[in-house]
């Protein structure tokens, strides 16, 4: 009796738990509207921000989000270790909002608005230019 409970412990711990993991990566990647990889003509990399935090289409990202500059838009990119999550937002249909300065202990942020896609950048990636 003993061991059959050690058995479904150690299938919940091994197999239960890593599917639950990939489900809640994936419905993210689904609700932040990003993608694995991008197919599109980026151009020359300019401008590369730190690492900071972010709402992508209504997903808030601690620390792991950074945004790159590119000649044809911007790639909105979250670590790998999360969900390998990229967002492109063309250049000419890029709307930056101003920077609104907040005071502790709210964070300062800028929104970018492209087509559906709505990203908030906050804190010290709001200060960045890009």
């Amino acid at each position: 009796m003993v061991i059959e409970y050690f058995y479904v412990f150690v299938l919940f711990q091994f197999l239960l738990i890593p599917v639950l993991i990939a489900w809640f990566i994936r419905h993210l990647q689904k609700k932040s509207r990003m993608s694995r990889h991008i197919n599109v003509e980026t151009g020359m990399l300019q401008k590369e921000s730190g690492w900071g935090d972010a709402k992508i289409n209504g997903v808030h990202l601690k620390n792991c989000v950074k945004v790159e500059s590119y000649e044809n838009g911007y790639l909105v990119r979250v670590l790998p270790i999360f969900f390998f999550g990229k967002l492109w937002l063309p250049k000419p249909e890029v709307i930056f909002g101003e920077l609104i300065e907040k005071k502790f202990p709210f964070q300062s942020s800028r929104e970018l608005v492209s087509n559906n896609d709505k990203v908030i950048l906050l804190g010290k990636l709001a200060k960045n230019e890009l």
